[in-house]
């Protein structure tokens, strides 16, 4: 997504600033939020699980109107940070009890599964992932 500063102090305001992740996402949310209201009458978080896939289909595809940039950005961004906090690590706040390494079969932290790489390699690992927070 790219962004303008606006205002008269936004040419002083560094660039970084400006178009900071956090930026871009909270004029993308705004946006969303704008286009469902003029759409299902609502924002997103409040529209029914088959209105809300409709609009982030919608979105994905460009068809949602968004001023200054598409919504297939947004949605792209939006995807973006979804997975990272579904596959981080949950000392971080997403990935609850490690669910997604248990899906997926991910051991976890590196260093815990490090004497087992060639006992299981071409196997599937199948003991319980282990996070930075069990070590600390």
């Amino acid at each position: 997504m790219s962004f303008r500063p606006r205002g008269a102090n936004a040419a002083s305001r560094p660039s970084s600033i400006v178009n900071s992740p956090a930026r871009k996402n909270s004029r993308g949310v705004a946006a969303a939020n704008d286009w469902t209201r003029k759409t299902y009458g609502k924002e997103l978080d409040r529209l029914t699980a088959p209105e809300r896939e409709s609009a982030l289909k919608a979105m994905e595809e460009g068809k949602a109107q968004f001023p200054g940039f598409t919504s297939t950005m947004f949605f792209n961004a939006l995807l973006q940070i979804t997975m990272e906090g579904f596959f981080a690590d949950p000392i971080y706040g997403g990935n609850r009890h490690m669910a997604s390494w248990r899906m997926i079969g991910y051991p976890g932290l590196p260093a815990t599964y490090r004497q087992e790489i060639k006992t299981y390699f071409g196997k599937k690992y199948d003991k319980p992932p282990h996070s930075i927070a069990d070590f600390s």
